[in-house]
């Protein structure tokens, strides 16, 4: 069912050729879509998408985090999309289950993403909000004119069960060679079961999707191996990289090894598609890293997908509160604390906050009797999972790397 969702989120989130149409030949947008629980505020359910479109150049890349919280008794799932394609090359598509997928043709991929005619239903459905024009201010560096609306029917919204209503404000471009180009939009849909909030932002700029030539994942000293063989197709990623080669899976392998065997030692794996590396590093932190081979598509060699799993074993070496065990399992604990659902969080958010950690509003909620609350620092997010009552909480706390792929 979670794979069915995530699926539908793509589908959704390429667009179709009747938006792109009335879009600037580059654009990058950022969504976010969060679905909120009616009854407690410890399941909540989030994606976060980056899309570039440079439709001059037949170039598109997205990025998706989806994560996905079911209350105080387990640990959050997080899981991560990748796509890019430059014209007529083969985009790799990834996902976090070690699905590395290699398409024939790049045009044919978004087409048929296309063609199966699910628009991006939350931009439309903002757009077709009937609202009063507002005030005229810069937004994304661009001229546009608010537009405010409250009340409106939000039955047709995905994720929403009716009956709902929606209340946002929209802005469009006023200038006239992108004029009714939505630059931003905000809005909440109310239904029955849950409560679905949409942001859109849009960036009229110029820039090429380009790989880097140094890809700086984490738990490595000077960033992954750049070997002569390997050509880079993603970039910016901290867990996350992926390259094609010429070579053969085994050359490649060969040449990885004597490249990573050092500070990495070599780890047991059952695939035979894939080989696994263990590394420990001076703060405790242990890590992951997993390679995973496949023919190319369309031309000789290899695609090589790489994945980096760090695992803080010891919480101290992330300096977070001291509010339970000190060992835990890839960095989430649940421990009881005495108070309150607001008792045990201001104690939770001052210690976090001394440390240098900073909430996301966008992705916080908070209630009288549960609360998730995501906090960020560097290439860290944690999320504070609580569900209590007058004289006790109880209380998850999780670590993990921020991000998981390109942004902009």
């Amino acid at each position: 069912m979670r794979r069915l969702w995530l699926i539908l989120i793509v589908i959704l989130l390429l667009g179709s050729p009747a938006l792109a149409q009335d879009e600037p030949d580059r654009v990058q947008v950022y969504r976010l879509i969060r679905v909120t629980d009616n009854e407690t505020a410890s399941r909540m359910h989030w994606i976060e998408i980056w899309e570039s479109r440079d439709y001059v150049n037949d170039a598109r890349q997205l990025v998706m985090v989806d994560v996905q919280a079911r209350g105080v008794d387990q640990a959050a799932e997080v899981a991560c999309y990748y796509a890019m394609s430059q014209g007529a090359g083969a985009p790799v598509i990834y996902m976090k289950d070690d699905e590395l997928i290699p398409v024939d043709d790049a045009g044919k991929f978004w087409e048929e993403m296309a063609n199966r005619r699910v628009s991006d239903q939350s931009r439309l459905y903002a757009t077709g909000v009937l609202c009063e024009p507002g005030a005229i201010v810069s937004v994304n560096g661009v001229l546009a004119q608010s537009c405010v609306f409250e009340n409106a029917d939000a039955s047709t919204v995905f994720f929403v069960k009716p009956p709902a209503t929606a209340r946002g404000e929209l802005w469009r471009v006023t200038e006239d060679v992108y004029k009714e180009f939505p630059v931003r939009y905000y809005f909440e849909a109310q239904g029955s079961t849950t409560r679905v909030t949409h942001r859109y932002e849009a960036y009229i700029r110029d820039f090429m999707l380009t790989a880097p030539e140094k890809l700086d994942l984490l738990c490595f000293d000077g960033g992954f191996p750049k070997l002569d063989s390997l050509t880079p197709i993603t970039g910016n990623a901290l867990t996350y990289a992926a390259f094609v080669s010429d070579l053969s899976a085994s050359e490649l392998q060969m040449q990885l090894d004597a490249a990573l065997l050092g500070p990495w030692q070599s780890a047991d794996t059952e695939r035979n598609d894939a080989r696994a590396y263990t590394r420990t590093l001076e703060n405790g932190t242990e890590c992951s890293l997993l390679l995973t081979f496949a023919p190319r598509t369309g031309a000789p060699g290899t695609s090589l997908a790489v994945d980096v799993f760090p695992r803080a074993v010891d919480m101290a070496n992330l300096d977070l509160p001291d509010v339970g065990p000190a060992v835990v399992q890839s960095a989430s604990q649940s421990v009881t604390v005495e108070g309150n659902v607001n008792e045990a969080l201001a104690v939770l958010l001052a210690d976090f906050g001394a440390d240098g950690w900073v909430q996301r509003a966008e992705l916080t909620d908070v209630r009288e009797d549960s609360a998730f609350v995501t906090l960020r620092r560097d290439s860290y997010e944690t999320y504070i999972i609580i569900e209590g009552g007058d004289e006790q909480s109880f209380v998850r706390i999780q670590t993990r790397p921020a991000t998981c792929g390109p942004t902009f």
